[in-house]
């Protein structure tokens, strides 16, 4: 794992390429009730026979390029889509079951799905589970043939599709539980966030679940860099508990995740381990869901208000620019010249925050945020007096570790796999600027 080639798969992981905020309100909203659905589906997109035999898809998280050539599957991995809508503005959150994918296959992906669902690209939310075992669709790892990319961006628009044309009256409920003992600070950082949130859909006449979401800060690197064979790591487990319990649709959303690594049973098969583990998420998830739960709401209305912020991110890590100046790393950068010398910088960095009426915050993190970031994410938002502040990683783009500078650790593992040391702050100070605005 701590081979210098992951830097890359880091900074491109789990793009996010639309904006989209939410706003679910109580009752009082100028949104009837009445307006509020959901719908859910998903469609597969492992890889065929065909593509195993080509040689050309490759499985991401570990090594250099072309050290892993999928040669299997254990279990299926797929597009899982969530849709919401208030009658007025329609949004779909998505989440990819692969290692990572290029912002240049986020922005075709996001395009198709628009086109096939009739929803606008600023409402599409785009990520991934960021499973070890998946295909590597950002090229540092070897990448995948243009026919399987095809098919993703296909599967993908699918189940999009189907989740809006789906969409039926629906409640929305939000939970929150600490779930000790899943998780440790790898770094052996003081910070470790246990917060485990559920957004779940339900229909309104019958109560039947119509999707399930999890968002919760944990690696998933479960399955070892031995293993060639397709695998969704723990987020296989966890849908397939929380879709025998309920029903529906199960969506994993990485929380802060950075350098938070499962702590897992002693099972030897790694496949078997990462499927033991989504099932203790799982279980956590139901507890959350349980009426002895205090910290759970259930929303009866819904209302849609976009809000993001675009900023430009400097790319401070000289490997990526490496890589991307290769042909390596397929991924948009843009070139300037300062006294002469170039200089690479990510444009128009996504950054969403989403609110939920008055009691729930939602901001994401475009990469794996670190514990302490994490940390100052919370702190940030106290003065506002929210009830739920997840912080979703991974989203809207992937520039590697986001490391706060009260953390930074210029020899540490995850300081080499950043953007930069000036990224976080940045983003910081971005953030505070919507939070001090929300407040006058």
């Amino acid at each position: 794992m701590k081979i210098g080639f992951k830097v890359f798969s880091n900074m491109v992981l789990s793009v996010l390429a639309g904006i989209v905020i939410m706003v679910i309100t109580c009752e009082g909203s100028a949104f009837a009730a009445d307006n509020l659905t959901a719908g859910a589906a998903r469609a597969e997109i492992t890889p065929s026979e065909e593509d195993f035999e080509s040689g050309h898809v490759y499985l991401g998280g570990y090594g250099g390029p072309w050290s892993r050539r999928a040669d299997g599957a254990w279990d299926d991995i797929y597009a899982r889509a969530l849709a919401i809508s208030d009658g007025n503005e329609t949004f779909v959150v998505l989440s990819l079951g692969v290692t990572g994918i290029s912002n240049v296959q986020i922005k075709q992906i996001e395009k198709k799905i628009s086109s096939a669902a009739g929803v606008p690209t600023g409402n599409i939310v785009i990520t991934v589970t960021h499973t070890h075992g998946g295909p590597d669709l950002q090229g540092i790892f070897g990448g995948s043939h243009e026919e399987y990319r095809a098919y993703v961006r296909k599967q993908a628009a699918k189940a999009a599709a189907e989740a809006v044309a789906s969409a039926e009256p629906a409640v929305i409920t939000m939970a929150r539980k600490t779930a000790r003992g899943l998780v440790r600070n790898r770094r052996g950082g003081e910070h470790l966030d246990e917060n485990l949130y559920v957004l779940q859909a339900g229909n309104r006449q019958s109560g039947e679940v119509i999707a399930t979401s999890v968002i919760f800060g944990a690696h998933s690197n479960i399955t070892d860099g031995s293993c060639t064979k397709i695998s969704p790591c723990f987020t296989g487990g966890l849908a397939a508990r929380l879709e025998e319990v309920y029903g529906g649709v199960s969506i994993f959303l990485p929380g802060v995740m950075g350098d938070q690594n499962p702590i897992t049973e002693d099972i030897d098969c790694g496949h078997r381990r990462a499927i033991a583990y989504g099932e203790r998420i799982a279980e956590e998830t139901v507890a959350a869901l349980s009426k002895d739960n205090e910290y759970q709401d259930t929303y009866k209305e819904l209302a849609v208000r976009p809000s993001s912020a675009l900023i430009p991110l400097n790319v401070q890590n000289r490997r990526y620019t490496a890589a991307w100046m290769l042909g390596i790393l397929d991924y948009d950068l843009e070139v300037e010249f300062r006294a002469g010398a170039p200089s690479n910088y990510v444009p128009d960095v996504k950054l969403s925050y989403i609110r939920l009426g008055d009691e729930i915050l939602i901001r994401t993190m475009p990469g794996e945020t670190l514990s302490g970031a994490g940390v100052e994410m919370q702190r940030q938002a106290e003065p506002l007096e929210y009830r739920y502040t997840p912080v979703l990683s991974l989203a809207n783009d992937n520039l590697g570790y986001l490391v706060s500078q009260g953390e930074w650790n210029e020899d540490g593992y995850e300081e080499s796999m950043s953007v930069g040391k000036d990224a976080v702050p940045k983003i910081l100070k971005t953030y505070q600027k919507i939070v001090d605005s929300e407040r006058n």
